[in-house]
């Protein structure tokens, strides 16, 4: 009788074991996948904001606008020259 119940717990040992480990390592790469994702949703929305206040900045002040274009083109007015 004792080697069925120790036969039994063995084998309900193993059956958990074999179930348990794989679905719990699967559920823990899945949060660190969770969390990664979150970081990068959260970096993405504050880059977004931040493109928000420039287009704003761009379509309000046109001294922003004169400066972005003289930066990104090198763009000078008539009798100015161009320093680099």
């Amino acid at each position: 009788m004792r080697l069925f119940w120790a036969t039994s717990l063995l084998f309900l040992l193993l059956f958990g074991f074999t179930t348990y480990w794989p679905t719990k390592m699967r559920v823990e790469r899945l949060r660190k996948k969770e969390e990664k994702l979150k970081r990068e949703i959260q970096k993405l929305r504050e880059e977004n904001q931040k493109l928000k206040r420039k287009i704003q900045a761009i379509r309000e002040d046109p001294y922003y606008l004169e400066f972005l274009v003289r930066r990104e083109f090198r763009w000078i007015r008539e009798g100015e020259k161009l320093v680099r």
